[in-house]
């Protein structure tokens, strides 16, 4: 869904809640909207769009409608390798002192 519809819908005060995902928000319709090209157009109850940057003032745009806001933190594999590594260098740091203080007896 574009920003363009999604701000209408805001405006419009048709969400009930989202759930906002690094740069990307799901969001629930408080009832069904038809969407989609003219002449083709379904009924959605959820929807998707791609917000980017976002500051606190979308976020209490949403709040004085009462809409229901959450957060959630993409755990993808690049995050979690990334937040190992600090221990792995310390570890492969540490066992280094180690053999230099005591000698590498190997």
């Amino acid at each position: 869904m574009s920003y363009t519809k999604f701000n209408e819908l805001l405006t419009d005060n048709k969400i009930a809640k989202v759930k906002i995902s690094d740069s990307s928000l799901v969001g629930e319709l408080k009832e069904s909207v038809n969407l989609g090209p003219e002449g083709s157009q379904r009924p959605y109850k959820n929807i998707k769009v791609n917000i980017g940057s976002y500051d606190q003032t979308f976020i209490n745009e949403m709040l004085d409608k009462d809409i229901e806001v959450n957060f959630e933190t993409e755990k993808t594999w690049v995050n979690m390798l990334i937040s190992t590594l600090p221990w792995i260098f310390f570890i492969g740091k540490e066992n280094r002192c180690m053999k230099q203080l005591f000698g590498d007896t190997s």
